[in-house]
């Protein structure tokens, strides 16, 4: 019995510290300058393509009278590797705010690339065999 109840709370507490690790609703990443950024991951089932799971991104400029510049570097970690550090030039962002705007990525296709992280295939015909992703980092984010 006790090894029963042991094993039931192991099982809960992983249970937790992984959905914790992924939420689904707005999740703030950091504050920096103005901007508050946000991320929730999302399952995405486009129209044409396989069903993915994407990390989606929420930027929000808490400035009610000054535009503001961002731009940063997508570090993307899928099983300890760094998917994107070998493009710079195309992984590198930049995104203009207006005054007290927010904008959010979505699974839409037409989404700027910006707003989107690739997590993983979750489509049961694909064949790819990409590691999910682990972690990721909006390395060198600056705010002007």
């Amino acid at each position: 019995m006790r090894i029963a109840i042991i094993t039931c709370l192991i099982f809960i507490v992983n249970y937790s510290c992984f959905s914790q690790n992924k939420p689904s609703s707005w999740t703030i990443l950091q504050q920096e300058k103005g901007v508050d950024i946000y991320y929730k991951y999302a399952p995405c089932s486009p129209s044409h393509g396989y069903d993915k799971e994407l990390v989606l991104l929420k930027l929000v400029n808490t400035s009610t009278d000054r535009s503001k510049y961002l731009s940063w570097d997508l570090e993307s970690i899928h099983d300890k590797e760094c998917f994107t550090c070998q493009y710079p030039d195309e992984y590198h962002m930049k995104v203009t705010l207006k005054p007290d705007e927010s904008i959010e990525g979505s699974c839409k296709m037409d989404c700027p690339h910006e707003l989107r992280i690739f997590s993983k295939f979750t489509d049961k015909d694909c064949k790819k065999n990409y590691p999910p992703l682990s972690s990721f980092n909006l390395a060198n984010f600056v705010v002007k």
